[in-house]
Protein backbone atom coordinates (compact mmCIF):
# COMPACT_ATOMS: atom_id res chain seq x y z
CA UNK A 1 0.00 0.00 0.00
CA UNK A 2 2.70 2.45 0.95
CA UNK A 3 4.81 1.57 -2.10
CA UNK A 4 1.79 2.19 -4.34
CA UNK A 5 1.15 5.51 -2.62
CA UNK A 6 4.81 6.41 -2.98
CA UNK A 7 4.70 5.59 -6.69
CA UNK A 8 1.58 7.71 -7.15
CA UNK A 9 3.17 10.64 -5.34
CA UNK A 10 6.33 10.39 -7.44
CA UNK A 11 4.26 10.04 -10.64
CA UNK A 12 2.12 13.05 -9.83
CA UNK A 13 5.19 15.05 -8.91
CA UNK A 14 6.91 14.13 -12.19
CA UNK A 15 3.74 14.75 -14.22
CA UNK A 16 3.07 18.18 -12.79
CA UNK A 17 6.71 19.15 -13.24
CA UNK A 18 6.71 17.84 -16.81
CA UNK A 19 3.60 19.89 -17.66
CA UNK A 20 5.20 23.01 -16.19
CA UNK A 21 8.40 22.34 -18.13
CA UNK A 22 6.44 21.89 -21.37
CA UNK A 23 4.67 25.21 -20.82
CA UNK A 24 7.99 26.85 -20.03
CA UNK A 25 9.67 25.33 -23.09
CA UNK A 26 6.77 26.38 -25.33
CA UNK A 27 7.00 29.93 -23.99
CA UNK A 28 10.75 30.03 -24.60
CA UNK A 29 10.33 28.62 -28.11
CA UNK A 30 7.62 31.14 -29.06
CA UNK A 31 9.66 34.00 -27.64
CA UNK A 32 12.81 32.98 -29.53
CA UNK A 33 10.93 32.38 -32.78
CA UNK A 34 9.13 35.73 -32.62
CA UNK A 35 12.46 37.39 -31.86
CA UNK A 36 14.09 35.73 -34.88
CA UNK A 37 11.23 36.74 -37.18
CA UNK A 38 11.32 40.32 -35.93
CA UNK A 39 15.08 40.41 -36.47
CA UNK A 40 14.70 39.19 -40.07
CA UNK A 41 11.93 41.73 -40.75
CA UNK A 42 14.02 44.54 -39.26
CA UNK A 43 16.91 43.52 -41.49
CA UNK A 44 14.70 43.53 -44.59
CA UNK A 45 13.26 46.94 -43.72
CA UNK A 46 16.73 48.31 -43.17
CA UNK A 47 17.84 47.03 -46.59
CA UNK A 48 14.79 48.70 -48.19
CA UNK A 49 15.73 52.02 -46.56
CA UNK A 50 19.33 51.76 -47.75
CA UNK A 51 18.32 50.84 -51.32
CA UNK A 52 15.65 53.55 -51.42
CA UNK A 53 18.23 56.18 -50.53
CA UNK A 54 20.58 54.82 -53.24
CA UNK A 55 18.11 55.01 -56.12
CA UNK A 56 19.06 57.33 -59.00
CA UNK A 57 15.93 59.10 -60.20
CA UNK A 58 15.79 60.61 -63.68
CA UNK A 59 13.39 63.51 -64.28
CA UNK A 60 12.91 64.14 -68.05
CA UNK A 61 12.53 67.70 -69.30
CA UNK A 62 9.17 68.96 -70.49
CA UNK A 63 8.54 68.68 -74.26
CA UNK A 64 7.30 71.44 -76.51
CA UNK A 65 3.77 70.62 -75.46
CA UNK A 66 4.69 71.33 -71.77
CA UNK A 67 3.79 67.75 -70.85
CA UNK A 68 5.74 66.12 -68.00
CA UNK A 69 6.58 62.53 -69.02
CA UNK A 70 7.23 61.49 -65.41
CA UNK A 71 10.27 60.47 -63.36
CA UNK A 72 12.01 57.12 -63.90
CA UNK A 73 14.72 55.05 -62.22
CA UNK A 74 18.15 54.63 -63.73
CA UNK A 75 18.45 50.93 -63.02
CA UNK A 76 22.08 50.67 -64.11
CA UNK A 77 23.18 53.55 -61.91
CA UNK A 78 20.92 52.63 -59.02
CA UNK A 79 21.93 48.98 -58.72
CA UNK A 80 25.50 49.05 -59.91
CA UNK A 81 26.64 48.45 -56.34
CA UNK A 82 24.84 45.16 -56.28
CA UNK A 83 26.85 43.76 -59.22
CA UNK A 84 30.20 44.50 -57.62
CA UNK A 85 29.28 43.86 -54.04
CA UNK A 86 26.71 41.15 -54.41
CA UNK A 87 28.51 39.03 -51.87
CA UNK A 88 28.14 41.76 -49.26
CA UNK A 89 24.91 40.24 -48.10
CA UNK A 90 26.22 37.47 -45.94
CA UNK A 91 22.66 37.23 -44.68
CA UNK A 92 21.66 36.08 -48.22
CA UNK A 93 19.34 38.99 -48.96
CA UNK A 94 18.14 39.27 -52.59
CA UNK A 95 16.52 42.24 -54.33
CA UNK A 96 13.94 42.55 -57.13
CA UNK A 97 12.81 45.72 -58.89
CA UNK A 98 9.44 45.87 -60.62
CA UNK A 99 7.85 48.53 -62.77
CA UNK A 100 4.71 50.30 -61.56
CA UNK A 101 2.76 47.81 -63.67
CA UNK A 102 4.37 44.81 -61.92
CA UNK A 103 6.89 43.79 -64.62
CA UNK A 104 10.23 42.51 -63.33
CA UNK A 105 13.01 44.87 -64.47
CA UNK A 106 15.98 43.77 -62.38
CA UNK A 107 16.84 41.03 -59.81
CA UNK A 108 19.75 39.53 -57.96
CA UNK A 109 18.31 36.04 -58.39
CA UNK A 110 19.87 33.81 -61.03
CA UNK A 111 16.38 32.83 -62.13
CA UNK A 112 13.07 34.55 -62.35
CA UNK A 113 10.87 33.58 -59.46
CA UNK A 114 7.24 32.91 -60.20
CA UNK A 115 6.01 34.68 -57.08
CA UNK A 116 3.25 37.30 -57.32
CA UNK A 117 3.71 40.64 -55.62
CA UNK A 118 2.32 41.00 -52.13
CA UNK A 119 1.77 44.62 -51.14
CA UNK A 120 1.27 44.03 -47.41
CA UNK A 121 3.49 46.44 -45.41
CA UNK A 122 4.63 43.71 -43.01
CA UNK A 123 6.81 40.72 -43.77
CA UNK A 124 5.23 37.56 -45.14
CA UNK A 125 6.43 34.07 -45.90
CA UNK A 126 6.12 32.41 -49.32
CA UNK A 127 6.87 28.86 -50.41
CA UNK A 128 9.62 28.29 -52.92
CA UNK A 129 10.69 25.06 -54.57
CA UNK A 130 14.32 24.12 -55.02
CA UNK A 131 14.04 24.55 -58.81
CA UNK A 132 13.24 28.23 -58.32
CA UNK A 133 16.17 28.84 -56.01
CA UNK A 134 19.36 30.52 -56.94
CA UNK A 135 22.28 28.19 -57.41
CA UNK A 136 23.98 29.11 -54.16
CA UNK A 137 20.83 28.53 -52.13
CA UNK A 138 20.05 25.26 -53.85
CA UNK A 139 23.48 24.02 -52.91
CA UNK A 140 22.66 24.58 -49.28
CA UNK A 141 19.41 22.69 -49.16
CA UNK A 142 17.66 20.95 -52.02
CA UNK A 143 14.35 20.69 -50.19
CA UNK A 144 11.57 23.21 -50.78
CA UNK A 145 12.61 26.51 -49.25
CA UNK A 146 10.28 29.25 -47.99
CA UNK A 147 11.27 32.90 -48.20
CA UNK A 148 10.59 35.87 -46.00
CA UNK A 149 9.70 38.88 -48.16
CA UNK A 150 8.76 42.52 -47.87
CA UNK A 151 7.52 44.53 -50.86
CA UNK A 152 7.38 48.33 -50.88
CA UNK A 153 6.05 50.80 -53.44
CA UNK A 154 8.64 53.49 -54.17
CA UNK A 155 7.26 56.96 -54.99
CA UNK A 156 8.77 60.27 -56.04
CA UNK A 157 6.64 63.43 -55.86
CA UNK A 158 3.61 61.21 -55.32
CA UNK A 159 4.42 59.41 -58.54
CA UNK A 160 5.00 55.61 -58.30
CA UNK A 161 8.44 54.67 -59.57
CA UNK A 162 8.19 50.89 -59.03
CA UNK A 163 8.18 48.11 -56.50
CA UNK A 164 11.18 46.97 -54.48
CA UNK A 165 10.94 43.41 -53.09
CA UNK A 166 13.50 42.15 -50.60
CA UNK A 167 13.79 38.39 -49.86
CA UNK A 168 15.56 36.44 -47.18
CA UNK A 169 15.80 32.63 -46.79
CA UNK A 170 13.41 31.36 -44.12
CA UNK A 171 15.83 28.69 -42.92
CA UNK A 172 17.56 31.44 -40.95
CA UNK A 173 14.50 31.16 -38.70
CA UNK A 174 13.52 27.52 -39.10
CA UNK A 175 16.97 26.04 -38.50
CA UNK A 176 17.59 27.79 -35.13
CA UNK A 177 13.98 27.01 -34.20
CA UNK A 178 14.43 23.32 -34.95
CA UNK A 179 17.71 23.22 -33.03
CA UNK A 180 15.99 24.93 -30.12
CA UNK A 181 13.15 22.36 -30.17
CA UNK A 182 15.67 19.51 -30.06
CA UNK A 183 17.60 21.14 -27.21
CA UNK A 184 14.45 21.91 -25.22
CA UNK A 185 13.08 18.40 -25.78
CA UNK A 186 16.32 16.81 -24.65
CA UNK A 187 16.43 19.12 -21.65
CA UNK A 188 12.82 18.31 -20.71
CA UNK A 189 13.48 14.56 -20.91
CA UNK A 190 16.58 14.88 -18.74
CA UNK A 191 14.77 17.10 -16.25
CA UNK A 192 11.76 14.76 -16.05
CA UNK A 193 14.03 11.78 -15.44
CA UNK A 194 15.98 13.66 -12.78
CA UNK A 195 12.81 15.02 -11.16
CA UNK A 196 11.24 11.56 -11.19
CA UNK A 197 14.21 10.21 -9.28
CA UNK A 198 14.12 13.15 -6.88
CA UNK A 199 10.34 12.79 -6.54
CA UNK A 200 10.74 9.12 -5.66
CA UNK A 201 13.31 10.04 -3.03
CA UNK A 202 11.25 12.92 -1.62
CA UNK A 203 8.06 10.84 -1.56
CA UNK A 204 9.95 8.24 0.45
CA UNK A 205 10.96 10.93 2.93
CA UNK A 206 7.39 12.29 3.04
CA UNK A 207 5.93 8.82 3.52
CA UNK A 208 8.34 7.86 6.29
CA UNK A 209 6.45 9.67 9.11
CA UNK A 210 3.18 8.27 7.77
CA UNK A 211 4.67 4.78 7.70
CA UNK A 212 6.01 5.19 11.21
CA UNK A 213 2.63 6.43 12.43
CA UNK A 214 0.91 3.55 10.67
CA UNK A 215 3.27 1.03 12.23
CA UNK A 216 2.74 2.55 15.67
CA UNK A 217 -1.03 2.54 15.13
CA UNK A 218 -0.97 -1.06 13.94
CA UNK A 219 1.17 -2.09 16.88
CA UNK A 220 -1.05 -0.15 19.27
CA UNK A 221 -4.17 -1.77 17.79
CA UNK A 222 -2.63 -5.23 17.99
CA UNK A 223 -1.54 -4.70 21.59
CA UNK A 224 -4.91 -3.26 22.59
CA UNK A 225 -6.72 -6.16 20.93
CA UNK A 226 -4.49 -8.60 22.76
CA UNK A 227 -5.07 -6.92 26.10
CA UNK A 228 -8.82 -6.78 25.55
CA UNK A 229 -9.04 -10.39 24.38
CA UNK A 230 -7.86 -11.89 27.67
CA UNK A 231 -10.43 -10.29 30.01
CA UNK A 232 -13.22 -10.78 27.51
CA UNK A 233 -12.34 -14.46 27.16
CA UNK A 234 -12.20 -14.77 30.95
CA UNK A 235 -15.61 -13.19 31.33
CA UNK A 236 -17.09 -15.39 28.65
CA UNK A 237 -15.59 -18.56 30.16
CA UNK A 238 -16.75 -17.80 33.69
CA UNK A 239 -20.25 -17.00 32.53
CA UNK A 240 -20.44 -20.24 30.58
CA UNK A 241 -19.24 -22.22 33.63
CA UNK A 242 -21.70 -20.40 35.90
CA UNK A 243 -24.55 -21.25 33.56
CA UNK A 244 -23.65 -24.93 33.63
CA UNK A 245 -23.14 -25.16 37.42
CA UNK A 246 -26.28 -25.52 39.52
CA UNK A 247 -24.39 -24.78 42.75
CA UNK A 248 -25.18 -21.30 44.00
CA UNK A 249 -21.78 -20.89 45.72
CA UNK A 250 -19.98 -21.79 42.50
CA UNK A 251 -22.05 -19.25 40.58
CA UNK A 252 -21.21 -16.63 43.18
CA UNK A 253 -17.48 -17.36 42.82
CA UNK A 254 -17.69 -17.14 39.06
CA UNK A 255 -19.55 -13.84 39.23
CA UNK A 256 -16.88 -12.52 41.58
CA UNK A 257 -14.22 -13.39 39.01
CA UNK A 258 -16.31 -11.72 36.30
CA UNK A 259 -16.60 -8.60 38.46
CA UNK A 260 -12.84 -8.39 38.97
CA UNK A 261 -12.17 -9.01 35.30
CA UNK A 262 -14.75 -6.41 34.32
CA UNK A 263 -13.12 -3.90 36.64
CA UNK A 264 -9.72 -4.61 35.08
CA UNK A 265 -11.24 -4.30 31.61
CA UNK A 266 -12.86 -1.01 32.54
CA UNK A 267 -9.53 0.30 33.80
CA UNK A 268 -7.87 -0.71 30.53
CA UNK A 269 -10.54 1.07 28.50
CA UNK A 270 -10.13 4.17 30.65
CA UNK A 271 -6.38 4.11 30.06
CA UNK A 272 -6.84 3.78 26.31
CA UNK A 273 -9.38 6.61 26.30
CA UNK A 274 -7.04 8.82 28.31
CA UNK A 275 -4.15 8.25 25.89
CA UNK A 276 -6.45 8.88 22.92
CA UNK A 277 -7.49 12.19 24.43
CA UNK A 278 -3.88 13.07 25.11
CA UNK A 279 -3.06 12.56 21.42
CA UNK A 280 -5.59 15.31 20.64
CA UNK A 281 -5.65 18.85 22.09
CA UNK A 282 -6.63 18.47 25.74
CA UNK A 283 -8.64 21.63 26.05
CA UNK A 284 -11.09 20.03 28.48
CA UNK A 285 -8.52 19.74 31.30
CA UNK A 286 -8.98 22.61 33.74
CA UNK A 287 -5.90 23.88 35.52
CA UNK A 288 -6.01 25.48 38.90
CA UNK A 289 -3.82 26.26 41.86
CA UNK A 290 -3.46 22.98 43.77
CA UNK A 291 -1.46 22.12 46.92
CA UNK A 292 0.87 19.35 45.82
CA UNK A 293 1.69 18.34 49.39
CA UNK A 294 -1.99 17.73 50.22
CA UNK A 295 -2.48 15.81 46.98
CA UNK A 296 0.56 13.66 47.66
CA UNK A 297 -0.57 12.96 51.22
CA UNK A 298 -3.98 11.86 49.97
CA UNK A 299 -2.45 9.56 47.34
CA UNK A 300 -0.09 7.93 49.82
CA UNK A 301 -2.95 7.30 52.27
CA UNK A 302 -4.91 5.58 49.49
CA UNK A 303 -1.97 3.24 48.76
CA UNK A 304 -1.17 2.49 52.40
CA UNK A 305 -3.65 -0.39 52.63
CA UNK A 306 -2.25 -2.08 49.52
CA UNK A 307 1.33 -1.64 50.79
CA UNK A 308 0.42 -3.01 54.22
CA UNK A 309 -1.22 -6.06 52.66
CA UNK A 310 2.11 -6.79 50.99
CA UNK A 311 4.02 -6.02 54.21
CA UNK A 312 5.73 -2.99 52.68
CA UNK A 313 6.83 0.08 54.59
CA UNK A 314 5.44 3.15 52.81
CA UNK A 315 6.12 6.55 54.32
CA UNK A 316 5.98 10.15 53.14
CA UNK A 317 8.65 12.77 53.81
CA UNK A 318 7.53 16.35 53.16
CA UNK A 319 10.55 18.50 53.71
CA UNK A 320 10.50 22.13 54.69
CA UNK A 321 10.59 24.44 51.72
CA UNK A 322 13.87 26.26 51.17
CA UNK A 323 12.22 28.91 49.00
CA UNK A 324 9.75 31.74 49.30
CA UNK A 325 6.06 30.88 48.79
CA UNK A 326 4.75 31.12 45.23
CA UNK A 327 3.35 34.56 44.41
CA UNK A 328 -0.31 34.19 43.64
CA UNK A 329 -0.81 37.72 42.37
CA UNK A 330 -1.52 36.36 38.89
CA UNK A 331 -3.74 33.56 40.09
CA UNK A 332 -7.16 33.44 38.43
CA UNK A 333 -8.60 33.42 41.95
CA UNK A 334 -6.74 36.56 42.99
CA UNK A 335 -8.82 39.58 44.03
CA UNK A 336 -8.10 43.16 44.92
CA UNK A 337 -8.59 42.33 48.57
CA UNK A 338 -5.50 40.53 49.93
CA UNK A 339 -7.66 38.87 52.55
CA UNK A 340 -9.69 37.14 49.81
CA UNK A 341 -6.63 35.75 47.98
CA UNK A 342 -5.75 32.04 48.38
CA UNK A 343 -3.02 31.38 50.86
CA UNK A 344 0.44 31.30 49.24
CA UNK A 345 1.88 27.88 50.00
CA UNK A 346 5.39 26.76 49.03
CA UNK A 347 4.19 23.62 47.23
CA UNK A 348 1.30 25.16 45.31
CA UNK A 349 1.48 24.52 41.57
CA UNK A 350 -0.86 25.06 38.63
CA UNK A 351 -2.26 21.85 37.19
CA UNK A 352 -5.13 19.42 37.03
CA UNK A 353 -5.82 17.65 40.32
CA UNK A 354 -7.16 14.42 38.82
CA UNK A 355 -4.35 14.05 36.29
CA UNK A 356 -1.55 14.62 38.78
CA UNK A 357 -3.28 12.24 41.22
CA UNK A 358 -3.34 9.63 38.47
CA UNK A 359 0.35 10.21 37.78
CA UNK A 360 1.28 9.69 41.43
CA UNK A 361 -1.03 6.69 41.78
CA UNK A 362 0.54 4.96 38.77
CA UNK A 363 4.05 5.54 40.08
CA UNK A 364 3.19 4.30 43.58
CA UNK A 365 1.33 1.28 42.17
CA UNK A 366 4.38 0.27 40.15
CA UNK A 367 6.63 0.68 43.19
CA UNK A 368 4.32 -1.52 45.28
CA UNK A 369 3.88 -4.13 42.55
CA UNK A 370 7.59 -4.65 41.90
CA UNK A 371 8.88 -4.42 45.48
CA UNK A 372 9.19 -7.77 47.33
CA UNK A 373 7.57 -8.32 50.71
CA UNK A 374 9.07 -6.48 53.70
CA UNK A 375 10.50 -3.92 51.32
CA UNK A 376 10.48 -0.15 51.73
CA UNK A 377 9.04 2.67 49.65
CA UNK A 378 9.90 6.27 50.46
CA UNK A 379 8.12 9.30 48.97
CA UNK A 380 9.94 12.64 49.27
CA UNK A 381 8.57 16.08 48.48
CA UNK A 382 11.02 18.95 48.26
CA UNK A 383 11.83 22.01 46.18
CA UNK A 384 14.88 23.76 44.82
CA UNK A 385 15.97 26.78 42.82
CA UNK A 386 17.42 26.07 39.36
CA UNK A 387 18.68 29.42 38.12
CA UNK A 388 15.67 31.65 37.58
CA UNK A 389 13.24 28.71 37.74
CA UNK A 390 11.71 27.28 40.87
CA UNK A 391 11.16 23.53 40.86
CA UNK A 392 9.04 21.21 42.99
CA UNK A 393 10.38 17.65 43.12
CA UNK A 394 8.72 14.36 44.07
CA UNK A 395 10.97 11.33 44.53
CA UNK A 396 9.62 7.79 44.89
CA UNK A 397 12.33 5.39 46.04
CA UNK A 398 11.75 1.65 46.41
CA UNK A 399 13.85 -1.40 47.22
CA UNK A 400 12.29 -3.45 44.45
CA UNK A 401 13.77 -5.72 41.79
CA UNK A 402 14.77 -2.80 39.59
CA UNK A 403 14.91 -2.42 35.82
CA UNK A 404 17.72 -3.50 33.52
CA UNK A 405 19.59 -0.58 31.88
CA UNK A 406 18.66 -1.71 28.36
CA UNK A 407 14.97 -1.57 29.29
CA UNK A 408 14.98 2.01 30.59
CA UNK A 409 14.79 3.53 27.12
CA UNK A 410 11.51 1.73 26.31
CA UNK A 411 9.56 1.75 29.53
CA UNK A 412 7.44 4.75 28.44
CA UNK A 413 6.26 2.98 25.27
CA UNK A 414 2.64 1.94 25.23
CA UNK A 415 1.96 -1.71 26.13
CA UNK A 416 5.64 -2.29 26.77
CA UNK A 417 6.26 -4.53 29.77
CA UNK A 418 9.43 -6.02 31.16
CA UNK A 419 8.41 -9.66 31.53
CA UNK A 420 11.31 -11.39 33.26
CA UNK A 421 11.48 -14.43 35.54
CA UNK A 422 12.24 -12.12 38.49
CA UNK A 423 8.95 -10.34 37.92
CA UNK A 424 7.04 -13.58 37.81
CA UNK A 425 8.61 -14.64 41.09
CA UNK A 426 6.91 -11.72 42.82
CA UNK A 427 3.53 -13.32 42.19
CA UNK A 428 1.98 -9.93 41.41
CA UNK A 429 -0.36 -9.39 38.50
CA UNK A 430 1.14 -7.61 35.54
CA UNK A 431 -0.44 -4.40 34.40
CA UNK A 432 -1.49 -3.48 30.87
CA UNK A 433 1.75 -1.68 30.06
CA UNK A 434 0.01 1.70 29.88
CA UNK A 435 0.80 3.05 33.35
CA UNK A 436 4.10 4.74 32.54
CA UNK A 437 2.77 5.89 29.16
CA UNK A 438 0.03 7.74 31.02
CA UNK A 439 2.59 9.14 33.46
CA UNK A 440 4.64 10.49 30.54
CA UNK A 441 1.54 11.98 28.90
CA UNK A 442 0.46 13.77 32.08
CA UNK A 443 3.99 15.01 32.74
CA UNK A 444 4.24 16.44 29.22
CA UNK A 445 0.89 18.14 29.71
CA UNK A 446 2.15 19.80 32.90
CA UNK A 447 5.60 20.62 31.43
CA UNK A 448 7.11 18.29 34.01
CA UNK A 449 10.02 15.87 33.74
CA UNK A 450 10.00 12.23 34.77
CA UNK A 451 13.39 10.58 35.26
CA UNK A 452 13.97 6.97 36.31
CA UNK A 453 17.16 5.67 37.86
CA UNK A 454 17.15 1.94 38.49
CA UNK A 455 19.54 -0.91 39.25
CA UNK A 456 18.68 -4.59 39.22
CA UNK A 457 18.04 -5.99 42.72
CA UNK A 458 18.78 -2.59 44.27
CA UNK A 459 15.64 -0.65 43.62
CA UNK A 460 14.30 2.19 41.55
CA UNK A 461 14.08 5.94 42.04
CA UNK A 462 11.49 7.87 40.04
CA UNK A 463 11.96 11.65 40.11
CA UNK A 464 9.18 13.96 38.93
CA UNK A 465 10.11 17.64 38.56
CA UNK A 466 7.41 20.31 38.29
CA UNK A 467 8.47 23.76 37.17
CA UNK A 468 6.55 26.29 39.26
CA UNK A 469 5.28 29.05 36.98
CA UNK A 470 2.69 31.77 37.10
CA UNK A 471 -0.82 31.10 35.84
CA UNK A 472 -0.34 33.46 32.89
CA UNK A 473 2.83 31.66 31.78
CA UNK A 474 1.06 28.32 32.02
CA UNK A 475 -1.93 29.60 30.05
CA UNK A 476 0.34 30.73 27.21
CA UNK A 477 2.06 27.37 27.21
CA UNK A 478 -1.27 25.54 27.14
CA UNK A 479 -2.45 27.54 24.11
CA UNK A 480 0.82 26.89 22.30
CA UNK A 481 0.64 23.18 23.16
CA UNK A 482 -2.89 22.89 21.78
CA UNK A 483 -1.98 24.73 18.58
CA UNK A 484 1.01 22.48 18.05
CA UNK A 485 -1.11 19.38 18.66
CA UNK A 486 -3.62 20.53 16.04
Amino acid sequence: MFQATRRRLALWYATVTAVLLVFFAASVYLYVRVTLVDRVDDTLKHVIEVVERSLVIETPEEDDGNVNLGSTIDITASFRWSETTRNFNEDRIDLEWFSPTGDLLWTTWDRILDIPLDFSPSGHTVSLTSSDLATDLAAINSTPQPLRQITKLIKHDRQPLGYLRVSHPWFEVTKPSQDLIVDLGFGIVCMVVAISAIGWWLSGIAMRPVLDSYERLRQFTADASHELRSPISSIQTNIQVALREPDESCIRDRLSVVERTTRRLSQLVDDLLFLARHDSPMGDAEFELIPLDALLLETVEEQQAIAAEKQLLLHLDIRDSLLQPLDTAQSPDATDDPADRPEAEPYNIYGNWNQIARLLTNLLSNAIRYTPERGEIQVILRDRQDGADRQTIIEIRDTGIGIAPEELTRIFERFYRVDTSRHRQLGSEHGSGLGLSIVKAIADRHTAQVMIDSQCDRGTTVTTIFATRSFEHHRKFTVAHNVQSV
